[in-house]
């Protein structure tokens, strides 16, 4: 069954709930309107996709109760799962009704990103209590890994899914390489079904580029596809984030906005939201809303052009907009249902076919300090994992990943040596 199949073509991206773009709804709100778009969903027998991550946390500190920031969103997402599941606790298939999809990656210092094996797990820990979960519906991997320890760091996502602690493996932002790489792993891991079920990725009108291939990203056979054309390829689901850009691709913002990130409104350190930049975009904006039919909002627009051009490829699509308001979340599901003719879909294609005037981050952004990955695993390891007969890893697949050039640090006890490792920019990251 895809994705789409079980959740529908829009689920609910949690990070803005945490106050990401300012002072956002107080901790009791916030858990009220997770548990109203639970209910909207549930009353149709549809499952909602919940998005968020174990870094994403509270930029006001002042409006979280239990004055923790890291895992704020998790925990406030668990505990509204928890207060849904009380209010239906005579269906024995509520817990079925939500879908979560969480991240590890990062530090939760937020002072880079760590792949060892001891920080996935204790990170996959804390997300299963946060979430008030005994098991991560989908658990991605928020960045990509060096291409020395891909091998490694599928290994260790792959025993979680073997212990039951994760049922589904995504991939966010990752080089075509890379999910070549992932995929082939858990198909030779798992011949009775491959466990990586999907990628996620930046995917909007002013971010049409996973539409289409990015030089130099090639796979193994010398080949460039987009991502949205592997992943129909594979028969992996494709969740797309940043659909209304932040709030660009809706009637929100007018001319001469302050994004403050002072005020924790993290927009204000993005360059589509600078300056002549932020101008341009709204005047693309304009363009677009101009092609709206009556009745239908310039985010449905946003949306319907995203799912007819995945449509178009045979791909998958579920899409994740953020919202903290039960109005703006059913406007949202109600934009499955906007069709757009062919002559619609050219005309928004045409706008901007490149994309939003501005980088999508900040040139630093992808600059992270002491990246740390895993040894090989343990043998105490691999041999209790092969002494359960349930298991379907009786001998994990060697190094499949195919070698791949790539400068790296002197190694030292684990940690690069060098203090910084500068990450390429990929259209399509955040």
């Amino acid at each position: 069954m895809s994705l789409s199949a079980r959740v529908g073509k829009i689920g609910l991206g949690g990070m803005g709930g945490s106050g990401v773009y300012g002072p956002g709804l107080r901790d009791d709100a916030l858990i009220d309107f997770f548990v109203q778009a639970m209910e909207s969903k549930y009353v149709k027998n549809e499952t909602l996709l919940i998005d968020t991550a174990d870094v994403y946390g509270r930029t006001d500190p002042a409006a979280s109760g239990d004055g923790d920031a890291v895992g704020h969103n998790e925990r406030i997402i668990g505990q509204a799962i928890a207060c849904f599941v009380e209010r239906h606790r005579e269906d024995p298939h509520v817990n079925e009704s939500v879908c979560v999809l969480t991240k590890v990656g990062y530090r939760h210092d937020y002072s880079g990103l760590d792949f060892e094996e001891a920080h996935i797990r204790a990170a996959c820990e804390q997300s299963l209590k946060n979430l008030q979960r005994e098991s991560i519906d989908l658990y991605c991997l928020h960045r990509e890994p060096l291409p020395e320890v891909w091998n490694q760091v599928l290994q260790v996502l792959a025993h979680l899914v073997v212990e039951n602690k994760v049922k589904a493996i995504a991939l966010s932002e990752p080089s075509m390489a890379f999910l070549e790489c992932a995929y082939t792993f858990f198909e030779n891991a798992f011949p009775g079904g491959n466990p990586l079920q999907a990628i996620e990725t930046k995917f909007s009108l002013l971010s049409p580029n996973p539409l289409y291939p990015k030089a130099g990203d090639v796979l193994s056979d010398g080949s460039m596809v987009s991502r949205i054309d592997y992943c129909a390829k594979l028969g992996l689901s494709f969740i797309a984030y940043g659909v209304l850009e932040h709030g660009i691709l809706t009637d929100k913002f007018a001319t001469g906005v302050p994004f403050v990130p002072e005020a924790g409104d993290f927009r204000g350190g993005l360059p589509r939201f600078q300056g002549e930049n932020f101008q341009a975009n709204l005047v693309l904006r304009d363009r677009f809303k101009c092609l709206a039919q009556p009745g239908c909002t310039l985010s449905q627009l946003a949306q319907a052009w995203c799912l007819a051009r995945a449509r178009e490829r045979g791909c998958d699509m579920v899409l994740i907009p953020g919202s903290s308001s039960l109005e703006r979340f059913c406007e949202n599901l109600a934009a499955s249902d906007v069709m757009l003719s062919a002559e619609q879909l050219r005309a928004l294609s045409l706008i901007a076919p490149t994309g939003g005037c501005g980088e999508r981050m900040p040139s630093n952004f992808y600059s992270v300090s002491n990246i740390r990955f895993s040894p090989p695993l343990s043998s105490t390891l691999e041999d209790e994992l092969e002494s359960k007969s349930e298991s379907p890893l009786h001998s994990l697949p060697a190094m499949i990943c195919r070698p791949f050039s790539h400068s790296v640090s002197e190694v030292d006890g684990g940690a690069l040596r060098d203090e910084s490792f500068s990450i390429p920019y990929r259209p399509g990251s955040a």
